[in-house]
């Protein structure tokens, strides 16, 4: 396991949002295909940031409910474009890095998931659940 590089237990191919899509177009694929973080890339695949479920869903449900205009920023707030609310410089992984710098980045940041990058590019995403089931291989 410590010669484990990110490449060999990392999900392929990733699943990402471009920095124009909005923020119901991101819960979207998110809910469908039951993840909790998107990367938001650029036309030539490059990370620029990362969307989470539960901050996309914190837009919209924490300061609205308390509103009388509640539905009219709920539909504003799903309108808006990722890149205006992604995380900006997110934390990544190189492909070839080994699996434990991963984890060590994983533990020290409390993230569940990196997104892994190839020369800039998002090549996979490299989850928990991946790293669990790397570890699971073993016994």
């Amino acid at each position: 396991m410590s010669q484990t590089i990110v490449a060999s237990v990392m999900t392929t191919p990733p699943i990402t949002v471009p920095a124009q899509a909005t923020v119901r177009e991101a819960l979207a694929i998110l809910e469908s295909l039951a993840l909790r973080h998107l990367p938001v890339i650029d036309d030539q695949h490059r990370l620029l940031g990362v969307v989470s479920e539960r901050e996309l869903h914190s837009l919209y449900s924490s300061r609205i409910e308390l509103t009388v205009d509640a539905p009219l920023l709920a539909r504003a707030a799903l309108g808006r474009h990722v890149s205006l609310v992604m995380i900006k410089d997110p934390v990544s992984i190189e492909a070839e890095a080994p699996l434990r710098d991963a984890i060590e980045k994983m533990l020290q940041t409390h993230l569940s998931a990196l997104p892994v990058l190839r020369d800039g590019i998002v090549v996979g995403v490299l989850s928990y659940v991946d790293v669990l089931r790397a570890f699971h291989r073993l016994l």
